[in-house]
């Protein structure tokens, strides 16, 4: 069955028989090969139609009664052909993120998140939020108004996605635009706080809690120690994730979304949200 946006698909289904068969007529194809039957066996109980799994998204779509001549009705009434419906539809077609690639046949797509890919992913995209919103500090608040710590049952990623929710509607002008740093305090904790903060500056972000994120990988991204980054990242494509497997996130047309939930490298080094596309 064709996924192309100018292909038409019809398909028959005979309910006595249990069976539905798709005859491929793309528009291009017809002319120089013949219709092809496939035979696939249902549960009458439970029935889910293959065109549901093979179709992504349909556009023009329609339904009618037909015969279906490939199939031959041996009972109750015997002839050379079987009642059906007949369905066309025509792929409405996908939208996929411009860093979509086909998987490489030697790379493993996980399934599911385990434990170790849940921290790398959330490492990352903390790193991510961090570098694009920075210290969120604005000089026109009081230090009455100014951000409080965490609470002991809320995370630190949960909290500075809060404050930039919070802060991103204030002037941009007035916000601090110092450059965080990762550090580590000498009871070997690891911390993360603005370049600006001081004794008589403590409005200025500070993160002291960073038990979630995997720490040699955060520090990696902060100093951006390539060989280190370049081994999490490999580490984790081997495990079927990470930036360096091949993005394979598409939706509908219909689907109100701008960006692909992953972050990607761009070629300029800078990781991003890809955008998402019409194929080209």
């Amino acid at each position: 069955m064709s996924t192309d946006k100018q292909s038409e698909t019809t398909t028959t289904q005979n309910p006595s028989l249990n069976v539905t068969s798709p005859l491929s007529l793309s528009p291009t194809l017809t002319d120089i090969m013949p219709p092809q039957l496939v035979i696939f066996s249902i549960d009458p109980q439970r029935f889910i139609h293959p065109k549901d799994n093979v179709q992504y998204s349909w556009a023009t779509h329609g339904e009618e009664n037909g015969r279906c001549y490939l199939l031959h009705n041996d009972e109750p009434q015997p002839g050379k052909y079987v009642d059906c419906k007949l369905y066309r539809a025509r792929c409405a077609g996908i939208r996929s993120c411009e860093f979509y690639a086909a998987p490489d046949p030697l790379v493993t797509l996980g399934r599911s998140q385990d434990a170790a890919q849940q921290v790398f992913m959330k490492t990352l995209a903390f790193f991510c939020a961090l570098q694009t919103n920075g210290c969120l500090f604005d000089v026109k608040r009081t230090e009455i108004e100014d951000l409080k710590l965490p609470a002991d049952d809320e995370t630190t990623s949960n909290f500075y996605e809060v404050l930039s929710d919070i802060r991103c509607r204030s002037n941009s002008g007035s916000r601090c635009k110092g450059k965080l740093l990762f550090k580590w305090n000498s009871s070997d904790k690891a911390y993360i706080e603005c370049e600006k903060r001081s004794a008589g500056h403590k409005a200025h972000l500070i993160l002291r809690t960073l038990n979630e994120f995997n720490l040699k990988y955060l520090q990696a991204l902060f100093i951006n120690d390539i060989s280190s980054i370049l081994r999490f990242k490999t580490a984790a494509c081997d495990c079927g994730y990470g930036p360096l497997v091949p993005c394979m996130y598409i939706v509908a047309p219909h689907e109100q979304k701008t960006f692909c939930p992953y972050w990607h490298r761009h070629g300029s080094g800078t990781l991003k949200r890809g955008t998402l596309q019409e194929p080209q």
